[in-house]
């Protein structure tokens, strides 16, 4: 049986993630380098000139120009905060290195939180992977299994109804891309294009 490439492409160990963002400083340093690729930049008066102090163990910078302050983690999904970075960064590692989906609750048992908090952190960052993936739209092959398809049909909701199946594909999916239909059949809303419903192979257009 041949080997699925994607199963198999390299991730990031957890020994790697460690030696990487272990510790604080680490952290930091990547968040910066995120933030401020050239170096960091006042937000309101643009200038460069600064110095930097802590408070509460919080890094902070003053423009030497306007005199404004702002922390590292301001306008970030990191402000307010009571967390060290670590834990965020290895929440972020666990929810993306995952094949399967990382509950709450074993979230709290790795990053030591109660639950609230580990469900929320959670959440604020599968909303802005989703905010991020907004905007793209898929290109070639696009597979949906039938299982997906057929519950989305058998239980409707605002967001997996037939009418949102069948928007899903001009939004997230443009005309030079291509859905595959299994021998389930088409998904609801859809029509075989190119071969007759149920078919194994078969393109399922709008």
């Amino acid at each position: 049986m041949a080997i699925n490439r994607i199963q198999f492409q390299r991730g990031l160990s957890m020994a790697e993630f460690m030696g990487r963002y272990g510790r604080e400083d680490q952290c930091e340093e990547a968040l910066m380098t995120s933030r401020w690729p050239a170096g960091f930049a006042c937000p309101r008066c643009g200038s460069v000139e600064h110095t930097t102090f802590r408070r509460e163990g919080l890094l902070y910078f003053q423009c030497s120009g306007c005199r404004h302050q702002c922390s590292l983690i301001v306008g970030t999904i990191f402000e307010s905060t009571k967390l060290a970075l670590t834990q965020w960064f290895l929440a972020m590692h666990l929810l993306t290195q995952s094949k399967n989906n990382v509950s709450a609750l074993e979230l709290k048992r790795h990053l030591g939180v109660c639950y609230k908090t580990a469900w929320l952190l959670k959440h604020k960052l599968m909303e802005v992977m989703r905010l991020r993936e907004d905007s793209r739209q898929l290109t070639g092959r696009s597979a949906r299994s039938a299982p997906w398809w057929a519950a989305s049909a058998a239980a409707p909701s605002p967001s997996s109804d037939t009418a949102c199946i069948c928007d899903w594909r001009p939004t997230r999916a443009p005309s030079r891309c291509w859905a595959w239909c299994s021998a389930a059949g088409c998904p609801p809303g859809l029509s075989c294009a190119g071969s007759s419903p149920g078919s194994s192979a078969g393109r399922c257009a709008a």
